[in-house]
């Protein structure tokens, strides 16, 4: 009898009888949300898979606890990165994440760097970098033109194959047969599955026999789903099988089949009436070896126990049921361990529990006119009743720029974080629909297996990790005598933030290293920083350092995919149909335009504005000419005194500050200045010199030069720093046009939307619904209503709804 772990705090009442064992646990073991080793895990919903040139693609992104998918208020930065063909990321988004939520876009022009072509999404926190590759978010996206065709790079199944028969070459099938538990043993009747594809990673149907030493056919196979199948066998001692593999296309190749064990266990799964059923099984030699010794026997879903028990085997064949209300939907590790803890057999098995929920997504109607108002209603309620807490996404789009059976939340929390490698149409194995899912998945986890993840060392992953939580953006650095790199203790460190016309002002002292740092920083898009340091008698003094803002990103391993993740059938139906609309609509193709040769002005990017100048002068070629800089000055900033070798203000006492592209001067030091060289000239009399300190209790002139001049070259301002910086991605919103509203029906631009509706925020109301509308392109076609989300208990959710628009 199992007799489970008192360290557990899993309840377990348990009955074991020779064949067959029932057990039932009420609840696995909680997990500390606040926990500093938990790992943190990202899936982005994204609003399609494949995109034109200039279009957008537009994500939100769910931030959950890798143990229990549970949303995880931990984070509040997002890296999200678009990585090209070449491997390069060419674009970068910080998004911000408010309990485990974000949302974002990229604009997918040809000025940014996107061309036709396969490209990777990623994402993860700082946080996570910790943990490995397998907390990093991937996924592949296609990219075209509306007459892209596949290059070298991109070749496609059928092609290929066609073209390796035509030139006699071996298509270099790689078939691996997995034995379930890990081992085949001897005289230990044993499933072994096994996993076909080609040279370019695409599952490819074969069949076959597998034959003993001597000849003789002991079992036949053929591949069921996706290149993978199993068959039965029973390994006799000292024999050695191999198996006659031959594909569709009529290859053949020969394979040897693992060797079997003398000694040892198999753990094996079947399905009875929607329960598991675990058996384990042994030879007589294993018996006779090992008699009276313990095995453990431990079930966790996610790297946590449910499970875990201990019995004397003292037969060759011991069965119990794992009931699936007592796990968490998911991928669960069954592992047989012996008396020294060592594993000796592992089988994977998925839990699907039922749902205590409902969620729908109804359309008002079936059928629509182009330009037709479309309203949708979702309603998410438990079984009793109240309404469901969750978080939504929802994207409404033509059916042919929709690819079947691609990653969604379902498929990428509960399976493919937990499997090795990429699975080919993810989102299969999750459809309702699909009366043989659950077989298929079976043959997916006894192929491409489970990863350990890091789960059992996550215990020892702490704050003081190199890689820490981000909560906010912080402005650091550090303070030297810009010498020799001693630190400059107790000086005054000025911060002025300017974004979106606010003003941050803030101040803070150097610690005993000099280092500086301003936390809870937030704000959206591009900002002006300013920085400064003075010493204890208020002068401007020291040499100040500015640490990187964000984390480099983590190295690029993305190489552009040609198996399972391209889907060629799909990508081809999107592209013609983009073409279709081109022509329907007379919509010209880029590569049909004439080419366009397009001049500019060169636009110098010039240092802004700090402290919200009172007054600002540019210079252009209307500008009067002057032969000092003194009085070009005094022309361009009211109020201006200049008396002998000092420049103020009227209202003030003193000389005014003077900076020359930041760095501070005395007025006779303009003599070597020409005025031709000044781009702008500024002045600030107001509360915007606070963050220059006493010095700019006078008042502030700032001169900046133009671009390429000698003074703007050379000059570096040791105690001042000014910077444009990046805060939280700016998202954009979602556009689409009203037709309700004149303008938009007098647009003479033809509507060939492919994403009709996207809204990252679907939330139940109290009442458990959530209704929105939008309008339809004007092209006839069927489209998809897709919703992706998770409940507050970690649940993920997937419903589609369709409908079709016919003129």
């Amino acid at each position: 009898m199992f007799t489970p772990s008192k360290r557990l705090k899993t309840q377990v009442l348990a009955c074991f009888i020779i064949g067959l064992a029932a057990i039932s646990i009420s609840h696995g073991q909680s997990v500390d949300l606040q926990s500093a080793a938990l790992a943190e895990k990202v899936y982005l919903h994204t609003d399609r898979s494949n995109y034109v040139v200039g279009e957008n693609l537009w994500y939100k992104a769910y931030s959950v606890a890798a143990q229990t998918n549970v949303l995880l208020d931990r984070s509040k930065l997002l890296y999200v990165e678009l990585l090209s063909p070449e491997s390069k990321i060419i674009q970068r988004n910080i998004t911000r994440l408010d309990s485990g939520l974000g949302h974002g876009d990229f604009i997918l022009v040809d000025s940014l760097g996107v061309k036709p072509g396969r490209y990777q999404l990623r994402a993860y926190t700082n946080w996570s970098r910790n943990f490995g590759d397998a907390f990093i978010f991937k996924k592949e996206i296609d990219i075209i033109s509306d007459n892209y065709t596949a290059t070298a790079s991109e070749p496609t199944n059928g092609d290929e194959l066609e073209k390796g028969k035509k030139n006699n070459q071996d298509t270099a099938i790689d078939i691996q047969f997995f034995p379930e538990g890990g081992s085949l043993l001897e005289d230990v009747s044993s499933l072994v599955a096994f996993k076909a594809i080609d040279r370019y990673g695409y599952p490819i149907a074969v069949k076959g026999e597998v034959f003993a030493a001597d000849g003789t056919a002991v079992a036949i196979f053929k591949s069921k789903h996706d290149g993978m199948g199993a068959f039965v066998i029973t390994p006799q001692k000292g024999e050695t099988y191999s198996a006659a593999i031959t594909t569709v296309t009529d290859e053949k190749s020969t394979v040897i089949l693992p060797q079997a064990l003398e000694y040892g266990y198999v753990l094996s799964a079947t399905n009875n009436k929607e329960k598991k059923i675990i058996t384990i099984k042994t030879n007589q030699q294993t018996l006779d070896k090992n008699p009276e010794k313990p095995l453990t026997l431990e079930a966790s879903v996610r790297g946590v126990s449910y499970f875990e028990g201990t019995e004397i085997l003292r037969s060759k064949l011991s069965a119990f049921i794992l009931p699936p209300n007592s796990f968490p939907e998911g991928i669960a590790q069954v592992t047989l361990y012996d008396g020294d803890r060592k594993p000796q057999s592992e089988r994977l098995v998925y839990i699907e529990n039922e749902k205590d929920f409902t969620v729908t997504v109804v359309t008002d109607k079936k059928q629509y006119l182009p330009k037709e108002k479309v309203t949708v209603s979702v309603d998410a309620n438990t079984n009793d009743g109240k309404p469901l807490l969750a978080s939504f996404s929802v994207s409404a789009l033509e059916s042919k720029a929709h690819t079947a059976n691609t990653m969604n939340i379902s498929s990428y929390f509960l399976m493919e974080a937990d499997i090795k490698g990429k699975v080919h149409n993810p989102g299969h194995y999750f459809d309702v629909n699909n009366p043989s899912r659950k077989q298929d998945l079976d043959l997916l986890l006894l192929t491409q297996g489970w990863r350990d993840f890091l789960w059992k060392k996550g215990s020892e992953l702490k704050e003081g990790n190199s890689y820490k939580t981000e909560k906010i953006i912080s402005v650091s650095g550090r303070v030297h005598d810009g010498i020799g790199g001693t630190a400059k203790r107790l000086y005054t460190v000025s911060m002025a933030l300017t974004n979106n016309g606010k003003l941050i002002m803030t101040n803070t002292v150097t610690d005993a290293n000099g280092g500086y740092r301003f936390d809870d920083i937030s704000f959206l898009g591009e900002a002006s920083l300013l920085l400064n340091t003075q010493n204890d008698k208020g002068k401007n003094k020291g040499k100040l350092i500015l640490y990187d803002i964000y984390r480099e990103p983590i190295p690029v391993d993305f190489s552009p995919s040609i198996g399972a993740s391209f889907n060629k059938e799909r990508l081809q139906i999107f592209k013609e149909e983009i073409f279709k609309k081109n022509i329907l609509f007379n919509v010209p193709s880029k590569n049909m335009l004439d080419e366009v040769i397009v001049t500019a002005n060169k636009v110098e990017q010039k240092p802004a504005s700090i402290g919200r100048a009172d007054y600002v002068k540019v210079m252009d070629e209307k500008t009067n000419r002057f032969s000092s800089m003194q009085h070009l000055i005094q022309f361009s900033l009211p109020g201006v005194i200049v008396s002998g070798q000092s420049i103020g203000f009227n209202r003030f006492s003193g000389p005014a500050l003077i900076l020359l592209d930041g760095v501070e001067m005395d007025a006779a030091g303009l003599d070597g200045i020409s005025t031709d060289d000044v781009d702008r000239i500024e002045g600030i009399t107001s509360a915007g010199t606070v963050v220059y300190g006493t010095r700019g209790g006078n008042g502030v002139i700032l001169i900046y030069t133009k671009e390429g001049t000698i003074q703007n070259q050379v000059r570096t301002a040791a105690f001042t720093i000014s910077e444009e910086i990046q805060g939280f991605y700016n998202a954009r919103v979602f556009y689409a046009p009203n037709y309700e509203d004149n303008l938009a029906s007098k647009d003479s631009e033809p509507d060939i939307r492919n994403t009709l509706y996207w809204n990252p925020y679907v939330h139940p109301n109290e009442t458990g619904n959530n209704q929105f509308s939008f309008y339809n392109s004007e092209v006839s076609t069927d489209v998809n209503v897709l919703l992706e989300g998770i409940t507050v208990t970690g649940i993920p959710v997937v419903v589609n709804a369709a409908y079709s628009i016919e003129r």
